[in-house]
């Protein structure tokens, strides 16, 4: 932005997430729990979009937390080009030189109150030691004075959350100051489709995961911290255009005169100034009746 802001160059900045899931109580969990394995795991969760809070609803909160430590604890760590076919699930991250800071991530949680139920720190793989590998991990009883609500992770932890209702989920969920994706999930359409709304991001799947990505025709981008301007869709192409505005007459026969009464030098400007109101009242009335009214009433004043 610095260097654009010198010749004033238009950009567009996609600046990375802390994406949320709501997961209400009456939420198809054999739908959703999968979906949010995948949303965390896959490619090491090394994706903008990634969701790495989840923000679950107290009645269902105990039973989603013992689906997801027996899921995360049997995610297998490799590398997919050499180990066995099928016997990896999650490879290695981009930036080993990143793993102090996500374990200090989850250590600031564990000492403020969280519980890490699986992994929490880098994995010396037996067959890859020179690979980075970060543990797949799972944190839970997570809140949002811990410094790991506010930090982009980028790695293979699930962080969950609790809450009461709603209103409780959005405050938990705008806590961060990153608003990239979202999902909401409930079986309540007119519920999910309220708190979609309702929520301050860039994008929303309602029982879904980063299936607004796949749609390329759909805006892509966020607000808050995650950035402004969109790329994909007719926004993003206008994002790499300068617009431009232009006009001509349809027919070449008309023209556009200007009324005597509103010709430089004015003889008579409160005429005039009645006249200009009668020309926006035509042009923009809410009615066809209004606008009629106004024509004749422009008719008059020309006389």
């Amino acid at each position: 932005m610095r260097a654009a802001s010198e010749h004033l160059t238009p950009v567009t900045l996609e600046l990375g997430g802390k994406d949320c899931a709501l997961v209400f109580a009456d939420a198809d969990m054999r739908q959703c729990v999968p979906v949010l394995m995948r949303a965390v795991v896959q490619n090491a969760s090394q994706n903008c979009i990634g969701i790495e809070r989840i923000l679950v609803q107290q009645p269902a909160y105990d039973a989603f937390v013992a689906e997801m430590t027996r899921r995360m604890r049997a995610v297998r760590v490799g590398a997919i080009l050499d180990d066995a076919p099928g016997s990896v699930d999650c490879g290695a991250m981009v930036l080993g030189a990143d793993f102090d800071r996500l374990e200090a991530l989850v250590a600031d949680a564990v000492a403020k109150g969280a519980r890490c139920l699986v992994g929490g720190s880098r994995y010396a793989h037996p067959r890859h030691p020179r690979g980075q590998y970060f543990s797949p991990t799972l944190l839970v009883d997570v809140t949002p004075d811990m410094d790991i609500t506010r930090s982009e992770t980028f790695g293979p932890i699930m962080v969950v959350m609790k809450f009461a209702d709603e209103a409780d989920a959005l405050a938990l969920a705008h806590a961060s100051p990153y608003a990239l994706g979202s999902s909401v999930f409930s079986a309540d359409r007119a519920r999910a489709r309220r708190v979609a709304l309702a929520l301050r991001a860039g994008m929303t799947n309602v029982n879904d995961f980063g299936v607004n990505y796949i749609c390329q025709a759909l805006p892509f981008g966020g607000v808050g911290i995650s950035g402004f301007g969109r790329f994909a869709g007719p926004e993003g192409l206008r994002a790499l255009c300068v617009e431009k505005a232009f006009t001509e007459d349809r027919f070449p026969f008309v023209k556009t005169p200007i009324p005597p009464i509103v010709d430089y030098p004015i003889q008579d400007s409160e005429k005039g100034y009645a006249f200009t109101q009668q020309i926006v009242a035509f042009a923009y009335s809410d009615s066809w009746w209004d606008s009629i009214k106004a024509a004749l009433r422009l008719a008059k004043i020309s006389l």
